[in-house]
């Protein structure tokens, strides 16, 4: 059991995760809450559009 900065409890768990970084100009992030129903309605055929093609490069990515 881990205790967080508010004090409560919860369970530990390491998982293997990737993540992106954001390398383009600060002010083209959006300062808006993110939701992902809209995103599905939204953006998500875009997003498929520009990413699918894309490769996981770098340790553990082949």
């Amino acid at each position: 059991m881990t205790t967080d900065d508010q004090g409560g409890d919860y369970d530990a768990e390491r998982v293997e995760a990737d993540m992106y970084l954001w390398d383009g100009d600060p002010e083209d992030i959006s300062k808006e809450g993110w939701d992902l129903v809209t995103f599905e309605r939204e953006r998500l055929v875009d997003w498929l559009e520009l990413f699918g093609g894309m490769e996981l490069v770098g340790d553990g990515h082949s």
